[in-house]
């Protein structure tokens, strides 16, 4: 941990906050009172806490009877208030009062107002350093104390705050409605949380002996049911698997109008973007409805694992972001097995791994110092590599010897604060393993290995040669000597002609052998995909899997396999024809896992790689490629069909139109586009965005005016979130020049909510036809994408402007010289890479593209 002048004395130490706030949906400012019990460590005469945008009217110190005058001084730079007395305050307990003011912020971060149509709400967003832009505080997530909130706001509006309602009365002098709560038990003060609307709650049930509610506004609480299921579900799961109760009285889980994050785990009341907590079972689809399941287990998971045991410094975020990344997926495929949660996780992993080939990524402990090198390690590699990386320890100690440990980690450090060695130790405790030794070798450095297999038989049995590497995207990087080393628990997959095994291998060193128990017919180099590493099969056993071998993998496996292809054409070390020779293996694939992998790579082919003579060519072999898939799913689900079968058809119809551009499939997704239109539910949900947004790819001015409109009405008739936003998705699709033109300025205007206006816009920039239209729009108009960016967006749309063609390195580096972003400093530099990564590629594999496609 980094100390720096970022951090707070450590000689007064707050133990409770009593937070006085009177805010309006009325108004653009608030005020507030905030009444701090404090501990002096050491006599000092002056206190320095976090304040960020407030002015502070009046503040004093109460130690005994004494009262002492304070004098303020902000510091901008430092976000840090500091009180002044005239005499030293002595050791012990004091109380702190500061009297002040306030402005919403204009982008969902802090307090600010949530607008989405006609909604309106206050709402707060604390994390990562939000806090002191409420109510003067110590920001740090290791200095937790108790939270209660009083909250003044006009009459009829509902109040959720961390702490369960005591009362509600009027103020006859400002006739405001005076709203007050329970203490919570001690917290970081990032996990404060207030909301002030026209809610509508669902009964109180209690769960696991928790009271427990979801809030939405007006006409929505229909759609919060599965809410309630899946609550129902995990919240016990939890409490056994822990080994711990529930902690905060209460659980509250509110639909927000306009959020930055997705989600966020308050304790006590967690808030969510309307999408990921609301739904109609008639009209969402199985991802949709699974992607709710596990931002619901995510964020009650946080319950123990962030709000109970805190980490020490933000370095430790994944301490909170991958176990419950991890956890979430394994309550809810416990719960759903059918589900294939973990198989859906792929997509993220394979994420994860695409930043972590670049020279720009970071460890997923990484030393930060400022708010916003905080806000930049919400990302891939904190999340999604950080829960393949517990995932991996799971299967190597054992499913019951990781959750002993974690109870053991729990109870030891139960609202306390702890790193991830304290983590190791206790995992190390219950399974009798050196975890740290394991673990770190993850989590401490940057980047993911290449694990290399060859084989020879020697008296009956296979024996393979395991090598490793730091594998980089950049082919230059790849080459240069790299000593970086990794203890890799490498899981293989192998046959010998008659049964199917698998075994563990510790891979610690630059290579090793290790004879099987068998004579391996084939095998593959990462059993289920639970690991976070590239395998390169040699020719002869690549060979001998794409032969006989594809049939004997997992869906996850065979997905895999295509992916780590792809990588080592990335990195120079295979040519595309060998890829694109085990693609067209896949002509038999029926599986959504697979089949979506599969589009993924045909759409880098079509959109990245391909010359204008080849690209025709390149459209004709994708549909060769997935008619036949087309052919046996139909566009028809089955009563009472597979929900895995539908989603793989939507993959299918999805690439056949946008990237085959097959004219029969466009024009039944546009029937079935018009269709839905008029009766959402009459289309299956899981095709339903897949149609609409087909239909806007050739579609005209009429086309895009229905869309609005058609996404103004459900918006305003509160129709599910899903039926909404297949509409809003859709907006990006649109390839005509003024079309795209008109759907740029739609996203600074009030018809695209705050939250969606990055999900419009960088899908914009990575398809060619509005890649230039969307970079030029938003460095003429930066300073209002900023404003209305939320701090986590602003990153992720940085990074979208890797798809800019080389030609435009230059301009767009000197822009952000000009107009520089603390939050996505990362980002620029990732987005910088990946420019020079598609261009180095296009020259390199595009003429062989072309010669593989004429010779087929």
């Amino acid at each position: 941990m980094s100390e720096t002048a970022y951090r707070l004395p450590r000689d007064v130490v707050p133990s409770a906050y009593e937070i006085d706030l009177d805010v309006s949906l009325r108004r653009r400012g608030f005020s507030g009172t905030v009444i701090v019990t404090a501990r002096v460590a050491k006599a000092t005469d002056q206190v320095v806490l976090h304040g960020r945008g407030l002015r502070v009217i009046e503040a004093f110190a109460k130690v005994g009877r004494r009262r002492l005058a304070a004098k303020v001084k902000a510091d901008a730079a430092a976000q840090t208030l500091t009180l002044r007395f005239d005499q030293e305050l002595p050791k012990g307990e004091l109380t702190l009062t500061l009297s002040y003011t306030g402005k919403l912020d204009p982008g969902m971060n802090g307090l600010y107002l949530a607008k989405n149509g006609p909604e309106r709400a206050i709402a707060s967003q604390c994390e990562a350093a939000e806090a002191r832009a409420i109510f003067p505080c110590w920001d740090e997530p290791d200095r937790k104390a108790t939270l209660q909130w009083t909250v003044r706001t006009d009459p009829g509006l509902t109040v959720v705050t961390n702490g369960a309602p005591v009362s509600v009365r009027r103020d006859p002098k400002t006739g405001t409605e005076v709203h007050r709560f329970e203490p919570t038990k001690v917290l970081p003060t990032y996990l404060a949380a207030v909301t002030v609307g026209r809610y509508e709650a669902t009964a109180v049930r209690k769960v696991a002996g928790t009271p427990c509610r979801v809030l939405a506004l007006p006409g929505k609480l229909d759609q919060a049911r599965f809410a309630e299921e899946v609550t129902d579900q995990v919240l016990p799961w939890f409490t056994q698997y822990f080994g711990q109760r529930y902690r905060y009285g209460k659980l509250d889980q509110v639909a927000l109008p306009a959020f930055d994050a997705g989600a966020m785990e308050n304790a006590g009341a967690i808030f969510y973007r309307q999408q990921l907590l609301l739904m109609d079972e008639a009209t969402t689809s199985w991802h949709g409805k699974k992607q709710i399941a596990e931002t619901i287990a995510h964020e009650i998971a946080h319950q123990w694992f962030g709000n109970r045991v805190t980490m020490r410094w933000w370095d430790d975020l994944w301490l909170n972001e991958a176990f419950a990344t991890w956890v979430s997926h394994k309550a809810v495929d416990e719960w759903q097995p059918g589900w294939r949660i973990w198989d859906d996780f792929q997509a993220m992993r394979r994420n994860a791994m695409g930043l972590d080939a670049l020279e720009t990524t970071h460890p997923i402990y990484s030393e930060v110092e400022s708010p916003g090198q905080v806000t930049e390690l919400f990302d891939a590699i904190t999340y999604y590599k950080g829960c393949c990386v517990l995932r991996q320890i799971e299967a190597w100690l054992g499913a019951e010897a990781f959750r002993d440990g974690l109870r053991v980690y729990i109870d030891r450090y139960k609202d306390k604060n702890a790193a991830g060695a304290d983590l190791w130790r206790a995992l190390g405790e219950a399974s009798g393993s050196d975890v740290g030794a394991l673990a770190e070798s993850w989590i401490l450095q940057s980047g993911l290995p290449l694990v290399r297999i060859e084989a020879k038989e020697s008296g009956g049995r296979t024996v393979l040669r395991l090598s490793q590497r730091r594998f980089f995207a950049r082919p230059e990087a790849a080459e240069k000597p790299n000593d970086q080393r990794w203890k890799i628990p490498v899981q293989i997959r192998w046959s010998d002609g008659k049964k199917i095994s698998t075994s563990r291998i510790l891979l610690e060193e630059n290579e090793i052998e290790h004879e099987l128990p068998g004579k391996a017919a084939w095998l593959h180099g990462n059993a289920d995909g639970v690991g976070f590493y590239r395998v390169a099969l040699s020719q002869d056993l690549l060979a001998r899997l794409t032969g006989a071998g594809l049939e004997g993998l997992t869906a996850v496996e065979r997905q895999t396999l295509l992916d780590d292809a792809w990588a080592l054409v990335l990195c120079g070390q295979a040519p595309i024809d060998r890829f694109l020779d085990l693609l067209a293996a896949y002509r038999n694939e029926r599986d959504y896992v697979v089949l979506e992998a599969v589009a993924g790579r045909l759409d880098v082919l079509v959109h990245r790689l391909a010359d204008e003579a080849s690209l025709p060519a390149l459209r004709a072999f994708v549909g060769e490629l997935l008619r036949p898939a087309l052919a046996d799913l139909g566009w028809e689900p089955e009563p009472g069909g597979d929900p895995a079968r539908a989603s793989a058809r939507a993959a299918v119809i999805a690439a056949l139109g946008d990237l085959a551009r097959d004219e029969d499939v466009l024009r039944e997704a546009t029937l079935r586009a018009d269709q839905e239109r008029a009766a959402p539910a009459s289309v299956d949900a899981n095709l339903a965005s897949v149609v609409v947004r087909l239909a806007a790819l050739t579609g005209d001015k009429r086309r895009l005016d229905t869309y609005v409109a058609e996404y103004e009405r459900r918006r305003q008739r509160r129709a599910p979130p899903e039926e909404q936003l297949r509409y809003l998705g859709a907006l990006s699709a649109f390839e005509r020049p003024a079309l795209v033109k008109a759907v740029l300025e739609l996203s600074l205007s009030d018809v695209v909510p705050q939250e969606s206006m990055v999900g419009v816009l960088r899908p914009l920039l990575s398809r060619p036809a509005s890649t230039l239209a969307t970079w030029r729009f938003l460095s003429s108009r930066w300073s209002e994408v900023v404003e209305r960016a939320g701090l986590m967006q602003i990153s992720r749309l940085v990074e979208g402007l890797g798809a800019l063609p080389l030609a435009k390195r230059g301009e767009m580096k000197r822009f952000f010289e000009a107009h520089p972003v603390e939050e996505a400093r990362r980002a620029i530099a990732i987005a910088l890479q990946e420019m020079e990564l598609r261009d180095e590629l296009r020259k390199r594999e595009a003429p062989r593209l072309a010669a593989w496609i004429a010779g087929r």
